[in-house]
C-alpha cells in the first residue's frame, strides 16, 4: 500500500506538535473513501466561573489557543454559557461550542452542541430525560466520567437506558478511576466500551479534561480532585468542514483518536476511525500505523477486544504497516502507550483511536425508511411527526435539515430522536427556510436513506397588500391556518376556473374563501411587517391548471429558475411578479431571464389553457 498521503499526514502531525499557537484549522489528507478532512484538536468537557470553574470563558479560551486547540466545549453544570460568551471566542480559526453538564439522578451527561439550557429537576431528573432533551435540541449526549465512583451505584443506568452517543474513556487526571492511582487508562470504561462494541453498538469512545481551573499545568492536572488540564487529554477530530456543526458530526461518527500526547494515524483497509469497510471474510486489510511517541511505547491493535497486534517503539517517529484478516464483522482500533506505571501520574503519553468498523458478507442492510412524515407549525415550532419502519433492530432516528433540497450531507444532521416527532424550536419564527429529512438507524449505526422531504418555508411581509402563495400541501389549508404567521385583515384570492373568480375572507369573519389550494397564490392586506411560514411536504410535482387569460397561481418549485425555463412549453405573454417597492399595485412586469424564487407568487398571462407541471 502506497505510504505518501500517511508519510505526509505524519509530518503534518510534527508540524502541529511545534505550534503553540493556532493560526488556523489544519487540513489533511487522509486516505479514505470521504476524501479530504480536517484534523482539528478540542477539549469536550470544561467549566468556568459559571458553575464551579476558576476561571472565566474567556481564559480557558486563551488557555486552549495557546495549547494547540482549534475547538473547545464548555460545560458548565446545568447550565449553558450565557448569551454572547461562546460567540465572542469564536472567530475563523477557534471554535467555542456551547454545552452543558446535566445532573440527574443516574449521573452525568455532558450535552455537547446544544444552545439553551436544559433546565434540569436533577432530584428526579433521569439519564434518558436528559439524553432526550439533548437530542432535541440538536446536541449530543455523552456519559461523563462513567466509572467516577462505582459501575453499581451512581451509573446503574447502563442497560436501562442505551442512547447515548457514546462514553468519556479518557478522563481528567490521566488513568484516575474508581481503581485509584492506576497505570492503566479508565480500565472500567474501556471494558464497558468493549463490551458495547462486541454487542454491536456503535458507541463513540472521547476524551475529556473535565478542567475547573484554565490555569493548572500542562501535563499535571489536578491529582486531588481527579480533573485534568485544559486540552489534557483532547481527541483530535476529522471534520468535514471547520464549523461546529462539523465537529459535532466526527464526534458522533467517532471520526477521531485521543491523546494526551502522541500523535496517531490510524487507517484500516484505507479507512479512518469513524469510518466501515466492506471485505470478504479472510481477505487481509491493510493497516497503516504512523504517528509520534513521546517516549518509549508500545503500539498496539485491538480487535473485537483482543489485542491482535503489538510493537514496541522508540520516542520519536514511527511508521509500522501490518494486515488483519477479518472472519466476520469485526471492530478495530489502535492504541500508544507507555505503561510506565508511575504512580503519582498515572499513565501518561497514551493515544488510541475510535475504531474501524468491518462488514463482511452477507453485508448489512440499511434500515427500512419511516414513511408518512409531515411538518406543521406549531407556535414557534415546526413539527416534524412520521410512522415508525418495521425494523426490529431500529435504535434511533437521524434528522437532517439543509437550506435546500439539493444540499444534504452528513454534516445537515441536526438531531437524533428516539420518538416518532421531533420539534425545531424557534424555526417558525426565525424567518429561514428549512428542508427536513428523517432517516432510521440501526443498532449497529448504520443508516437508511429517505425519499421523503418536508419543508418550512418564510416570505416576508410588509404593512398593506402581499401577494403571496401555497406552493406545498400542507395538513391544514384552511386560511386561518395558512396564515396563522401574519397579522392581517384581508384574504383575496383570484381562481381563473371560476366564473366568478375572485373570492375573500376578511379576518374572523367567515366569507367565501375557506381553504388556500396547493399551487394558488393570493393577496393578503397585512397590518403589521413579519413573516409568512408554512411548512408542509414536499411532492416530487405540483399541476397547476391555467385558463386563457390571466391566473394569479404560486410557482409550486424549490428550485430556481428562469421566467423562460420555468414556464417552457405554455403559451404565456406575460408574468408580473410583486414588487412592494412599485406603487400603486406593488407589481412589475418580469422578463424571461429573470429568476423565480421558490414559492414566489405571480400573475401569469397564456393565450390559450394548459397545465403547468413544476418539479419540485
Amino acid at each position: 500500500m502506497a505510504q505518501g498521503p500517511v508519510l505526509a499526514l505524519a509530518a503534518v502531525f510534527l508540524v502541529i506538535l511545534a505550534t503553540p499557537l493556532v493560526a488556523a484549522p489544519r487540513r489533511e489528507n487522509a486516505p479514505h473513501s470521504y476524501g479530504s478532512f480536517l484534523a482539528s484538536r478540542g477539549d469536550t468537557h470544561l467549566h468556568s466561573l459559571n458553575s464551579d470553574g476558576a476561571t472565566n470563558i474567556s481564559v480557558i479560551a486563551d488557555v486552549a489557543r495557546q495549547r494547540g486547540l482549534d475547538w473547545v466545549v464548555i460545560t458548565d453544570h446545568d447550565e449553558v454559557p450565557r448569551a454572547g460568551e461562546c460567540e465572542a471566542e469564536t472567530d475563523a480559526s477557534f471554535l467555542c461550542i456551547k454545552g452543558q453538564e446535566i445532573t440527574t439522578l443516574g449521573g452525568h451527561v455532558t450535552a455537547l452542541g446544544i444552545p439553551a439550557n436544559i433546565t434540569t429537576p436533577w432530584a428526579n431528573y433521569t439519564m434518558g430525560e436528559a439524553m432526550e432533551a439533548t437530542y432535541a435540541q440538536g446536541g449530543l449526549a455523552f456519559v461523563a466520567h462513567p466509572f467516577e465512583d462505582s459501575a453499581a451505584s451512581d451509573y446503574e443506568y447502563f442497560g436501562v437506558y442505551e442512547n447515548y452517543t457514546g462514553l468519556e474513556i479518557y478522563h481528567g487526571y490521566a488513568g484516575w478511576n474508581q481503581n485509584a492511582l492506576s497505570s492503566d487508562m479508565d480500565q472500567l470504561a474501556v471494558q464497558k466500551w468493549d463490551q458495547l462494541l462486541n454487542a454491536g453498538r456503535r458507541i463513540v469512545g472521547i476524551g475529556a479534561s473535565d478542567s475547573h481551573n484554565a490555569n493548572d499545568a500542562w501535563d499535571q492536572g489536578d491529582l486531588f480532585t481527579r480533573r485534568g488540564a485544559v486540552g489534557y487529554p483532547r481527541n483530535v477530530a476529522y471534520l468535514r468542514e471547520f464549523s461546529e456543526r462539523g465537529v459535532l458530526e466526527a464526534l458522533e461518527r467517532g471520526r477521531l483518536y485521543v491523546t494526551d500526547g502522541p500523535e496517531l494515524l490510524f487507517t484500516l483497509g484505507g479507512a479512518i476511525p469513524g469510518d466501515e469497510v466492506q471485505a470478504a471474510a479472510g481477505s487481509p486489510l491493510a493497516v497503516i500505523l504512523d504517528g509520534v511517541a513521546n517516549v518509549s511505547s508500545t503500539v498496539r491493535l485491538i480487535a473485537n477486544g483482543t489485542v491482535v497486534y503489538s510493537q514496541a517503539v522508540a520516542a520519536g517517529t514511527f511508521n509500522l504497516s501490518t494486515s488483519y484478516t477479518p472472519g466476520q464483522d469485526s471492530w478495530i482500533r489502535a492504541e500508544v502507550r507507555s505503561f510506565n506505571g508511575n504512580l503519582l501520574k498515572g499513565e501518561t503519553y497514551l493515544a488510541f483511536s475510535d475504531p474501524v468498523f468491518i462488514d463482511v458478507p452477507p453485508y448489512d442492510a440499511p434500515p427500512s425508511p419511516p414513511t408518512n412524515l409531515s411538518a406543521v407549525i406549531e407556535g414557534d415550532s415546526v413539527v416534524l411527526r412520521w410512522d415508525p419502519p418495521p425494523d426490529a433492530d431500529l435504535d434511533h432516528y437521524a434528522v437532517y435539515l439543509a437550506p435546500s433540497p439539493s444540499t444534504f450531507d452528513l454534516t445537515w444532521r441536526t438531531a437524533r430522536p428516539r420518538a416518532t416527532t421531533w420539534r425545531h424550536v424557534g424555526a417558525a419564527v426565525d424567518g429561514g427556510t428549512y428542508y427536513y429529512q428523517v432517516r432510521s438507524v440501526d443498532d449497529s449505526g448504520h443508516e437508511g436513506t429517505s425519499a421523503e422531504l418536508a419543508v418550512k418555508m418564510a416570505f416576508p411581509v410588509v404593512p398593506g397588500p402581499n401577494l403571496l402563495s401555497l406552493p406545498i400541501p400542507v395538513l391544514n389549508a384552511s386560511v386561518a391556518s395558512v396564515l396563522q404567521t401574519v397579522s392581517h385583515d384581508t384574504v383575496r384570492r383570484h381562481d381563473a376556473t371560476l366564473a366568478s373568480p375572485w373570492k375573500a375572507a376578511y379576518g374572523t369573519r367567515p366569507g367565501p374563501l375557506a381553504v388556500i389550494p396547493t399551487g394558488s397564490a393570493f393577496w393578503v392586506n397585512a397590518t403589521a411587517a413579519g413573516t409568512y411560514a408554512i411548512a408542509g411536504t414536499v411532492p416530487p410535482s405540483v399541476t397547476v391548471l391555467l385558463k386563457a387569460g390571466w391566473n394569479l397561481v404560486s410557482y409550486a418549485s424549490h428550485t430556481p429558475r428562469s421566467i423562460a425555463a420555468a414556464l417552457a412549453g405554455i403559451p404565456w405573454t406575460r408574468v408580473e411578479v410583486f414588487d412592494p417597492g412599485t406603487p400603486p399595485y406593488r407589481l412589475r412586469a418580469a422578463a424571461s431571464p429573470d429568476l423565480l424564487a421558490p414559492g414566489a407568487g405571480l400573475w401569469v398571462h397564456v393565450t390559450a389553457d394548459a397545465s403547468w407541471t413544476l418539479t419540485a
